[in-house]
Parts: structure tokens; sequence; C-alpha cells
């Protein structure tokens, strides 16, 4: 078992590193180093924030016919603004596709 100098160290460096991430806007690491190669193809798709994100998949709900959105705050999390948003799509009721991200 680490020494309680050695817990100290982690516990420091653990929260560092969330005060870094929470800083960035919850940015992912990739943002700090991005590839050589983008395929920009895909990259309307996608943003460098969680909030950018979030933004962008409400206004795309909103966009599909008969789409209900559904936000469920995280409890606990009401300062930063974390939720999980749900869009649910009518469909055909012998299949079912759910994705998550």
């Amino acid at each position: 078992m680490p020494s309680g100098v050695s817990l100290v160290a982690i516990a420091a460096a653990a929260l560092l590193a969330f005060a870094f991430h929470a800083a960035n806007d919850f940015a992912p690491i990739d943002t700090y180093f991005p590839p050589h190669k983008i395929d920009v193809s895909v990259e309307r798709h996608f943003t460098s924030t969680y909030y950018d994100a979030r933004a962008l998949f409400r206004a795309r709900t909103h966009n599909v016919t008969d789409a209900k959105l559904y936000t469920l705050p995280l409890p606990g999390y009401e300062d930063v603004d974390l939720s999980i948003d749900v869009t649910v799509v009518p469909g055909s009721s012998a299949r079912a596709l759910v994705h998550i991200s």
C-alpha cells in the first residue's frame, strides 16, 4: 500500500488534473493535442467543448420531425450546468436504434 505521502501526491495530482479539465470546459484531451491529419468531412459533427456539443445536439433534435428532447439535469452539478439529453424519434416498433455518446 502506498505511504501517506504518496497518497497525498496522488490526490493532489488528481485534483490538479480535474481543475485543469474543468477550467477548459471539460474539453477532451485530444483538443489540446489535435492529430496531424483531420478528416474535415466529419468536422461539422463535432465541437471542442461539452457545452458546444450539447447545444449542437439540441439544435439538431429540433430539426427532426416528431422528435422529443428530454433533458435530465445531473444533481450536484448545477454550478457547471451538466445534464444528460435524450432524443426520442418515433419509428418502427419492430426495431430500435439507441445512440449513446
